[in-house]
């Protein structure tokens, strides 16, 4: 069954190949398929080289309609974005936000930045994080400096309202400490400006 479609750009299909339950995402915006496809793939080739979880790539081909990548499916694992939706208490979102700032931390060491960040790109499965839409992704050659970081963290925790302030507080903090980082005063105040101009737009 399709788990999701962009108009005229992609479906993603719950499908089986050879026996076993896969993820079919079809490209099939026309002049644009198959290039669309190949930056899916290097994606993941990228990502599986910095040693950043990711479902395990299976094949990439033509298929009816479109070009296709095919990649393992985790079972009994759903999105941060799910999760958020059933977290009922500000304790479960911060400890969701703190998860996945853990996970993103993980991607800037490795230089890889995020074009499209938000919690539908991490699926959890237990104590595992994988991040997935890696077309959307950047990779760079050295860690994600403090400013583009910040920013990014920014853009993931704007989902919290300034009302939660201690709680937004806590995610940069975790994600900090993932970084070993030493938090300058420059930093919390960079990162409270970004956070409220991510609300806003």
């Amino acid at each position: 069954g399709v788990l999701r479609a962009v108009e005229r750009t992609r479906k993603v299909y719950d499908a089986r190949w050879q026996g076993r339950p896969v993820i079919a995402k079809v490209f099939t915006r026309p002049g644009k398929a198959w290039y669309h496809m190949r930056r899916e793939w290097r994606g993941i080739a990228q990502l599986q080289a910095r040693e950043v979880s990711t479902p395990r790539p299976l094949l990439c081909g033509r298929v009816r309609g479109g070009w296709a990548v095919l990649t393992e499916k985790i079972e009994g694992a759903v999105t941060a974005g799910q999760l958020w939706e059933r977290a009922e208490a500000l304790e479960q979102k911060e400890s969701l936000l703190c998860r996945v700032a853990t996970e993103l931390a993980r991607q800037h060491a490795k230089g890889v930045t995020q074009s499209d960040l938000h919690l539908g790109n991490f699926l959890i499965r237990g104590q595992e994080t994988y991040s997935l839409d890696p077309a959307m992704m950047r990779f760079g050659r050295g860690e994600v400096g403090r400013y583009r970081s910040i920013r990014q963290l920014a853009l993931l925790t704007a989902i919290l309202s300034e009302q939660a302030g201690p709680a937004v507080e806590r995610v940069f903090h975790h994600y900090a400490a993932a970084r070993s980082w030493t938090v300058q005063a420059g930093d919390a105040e960079q990162f409270r400006h970004a956070h409220r101009r991510c609300r806003r737009n």
